[in-house]
């Protein structure tokens, strides 16, 4: 039995590792994004506003930015 649990908690948490790298590789397309959305919170110089980018009805980015 606890070599089952030991075993059954591995395997979850190496998914968790797969599943993450995935959410990256999805990312890439927005490299820089970041950047661009700091750049118009200070030129603005509002106190903070969200971002959510949609594809196929899946969230792929979603930040939230200042206050």
């Amino acid at each position: 039995m606890r070599k089952f649990i030991i075993l059954s908690t591995l395997l979850f948490f190496s998914l968790l590792a797969f599943a993450q790298k995935n959410k990256v590789i999805v990312d890439n397309r927005l490299t820089g994004l970041d950047a661009e959305l700091e750049k118009i919170l200070k030129d603005w110089k509002i106190a903070g506003f969200a971002v959510a980018v949609v594809e196929k009805n899946k969230i792929v980015y979603s930040k939230s930015f200042g206050y």
